[in-house]
């Protein structure tokens, strides 16, 4: 079995990346890739329902 990680900051919305990132995610583990989306902040629920392993990674403290 291949793996694959995609990475993003954000993958928690209902915006057209976030959806990318599920569809592209659920539609590799259906062909039989192990994929993990790794991101600061992500809807945990939706990415788990795809068949997808996630990993949630800290923030960087950008600002003041």
């Amino acid at each position: 079995m291949s793996r694959l990680a995609i990475v993003c900051r954000d993958a928690g919305g209902f915006g057209g990346v976030s959806r990318h990132i599920l569809e592209h995610s659920a539609g590799l583990a259906r062909a039989g890739w192990e994929v993990t989306v790794i991101a600061e902040r992500m809807n945990r629920q939706a990415v788990q329902a795809a068949g997808v392993e996630c990993v949630t990674v800290p923030g960087w403290p950008w600002g003041s």
